[in-house]
């Protein structure tokens, strides 16, 4: 397999319905610990207790994030915008959350928009980090 920054070289061409993994033993109150920051890094900073898919933009500049997707969305002045029942998060701009019984083309026309707004504004092309199946944008 050839693993990269949000790769796996399988995407594509097949769906992974379940997996093994080997994993190095650690000290508990180690992980316990990393654990417990992690989940509270969530909590302050993604819509938790929402349906959303998770973050729906890759980060423009690969993996040291000089800019983030949710940066460029949030200063185009997009939090809390709308379209049908698909809302972006006024907590973590790069979250998509169903508000109000959204439809798949609630979601599909927020995306667009969003992606058309950012170009217009910064000259950056934002690129879905989700797979889309059955439309396209």
């Amino acid at each position: 397999m050839n693993f990269k920054y949000r790769s796996s070289g399988l995407e594509n061409k097949y769906v992974i319905v379940s997996g093994c993994f080997k994993l190095k033993k650690s000290d508990n109150e180690f992980l316990r610990k990393r654990i417990n920051e992690v989940l509270l890094h969530r909590i302050k900073t993604q819509p938790l207790g929402t349906f959303n898919a998770g973050c729906i933009f890759k980060n423009p500049y690969g993996e040291k994030n000089e800019i983030t997707a949710a940066k460029l969305i949030e200063e185009a002045g997009l939090k809390g915008f709308s379209i049908g029942g698909a809302c972006v998060s006024e907590k973590h701009a790069n979250f998509i959350i169903n508000k109000n019984n959204a439809t798949c083309e609630d979601f599909a026309n927020l995306i667009r928009y969003i992606i058309k707004v950012v170009k217009e504004k910064y000259n950056i092309e934002l690129q879905p980090e989700l797979t889309l199946v059955g439309f396209e944008l």
